[in-house]
């Protein structure tokens, strides 16, 4: 699953504590987030992070109102950026 995917899962109202949900928000929390400033980029770097390089804002913007939707507002890796 994919970035773009998600998005549209989080549009669809999934069920944010569904297992493969999880799974997928983890991987992308994970390999897609810029460690330096928090957003997401459509690539990841050679350390497997999402890299500052290739960042996009409205994928940010969007993936921060689909984490959100999917209840990981609260998350420190959210909201601590």
């Amino acid at each position: 699953m994919n970035l773009w995917q998600l998005i549209v899962l989080a549009e669809l109202e999934a069920d944010g504590e569904d297992e493969r949900v999880k799974i997928t928000l983890e991987f992308i929390l994970k390999n897609a987030q810029d460690p330096i400033n928090g957003a997401f980029s459509y690539l990841s770097n050679k350390e497997c992070v999402g890299d500052h390089e290739r960042v996009l804002p409205c994928l940010t913007a969007d993936m921060v109102w689909s984490l959100i939707r999917l209840g990981y507002l609260g998350d420190e890796r959210f909201i601590g950026q």
